[in-house]
């Protein structure tokens, strides 16, 4: 389990280290050698967002999801077990739901490509 963790750590400091590359890259290119290189500006978008639900999946294995535990924190014993319990089942039925239509909008839009990296899908 530990090397697990060390493995999706270490994918979350690559997406970081490649979307630092490539805005570097754009900057580089567009104001020391002027040239304009279009997929720059798409590539960190998209590796910017990737690395956003990349924290989430982090935050969830840390329990470090930000949250309003009023209620929780008076509970005590069997009933705060049952209350976690009922929240991590709403958890997964909630990333369950969002999984099955990501998966159902990746496919609707795997024939499309972007504009200026024709060989990456939108899906």
């Amino acid at each position: 389990m530990k090397q697990v963790k060390k493995l999706f750590d270490a994918a979350g400091i690559l997406i970081f280290t490649a979307m630092v590359a490539v805005v570097i890259l754009q900057v580089v290119c567009r104001f020391i050698l002027r040239v304009s290189v279009p997929w720059t500006e798409e590539m960190s978008r998209l590796l910017f967002i990737f690395l956003c639900f990349w924290g989430v999946v982090v935050a969830v294995r840390e329990n470090e999801l930000i949250v309003i535990d009023t209620f929780r924190a008076k509970l005590r014993g069997r009933a705060r077990k049952v209350l976690d319990c009922l929240i991590s089942l709403f958890m997964a039925a909630f990333f369950a739901v969002i999984l099955a239509g990501a998966v159902k909008m990746a496919v609707s839009v795997w024939p499309t490509r972007f504009s200026t990296m024709e060989w990456l899908s939108n899906g």
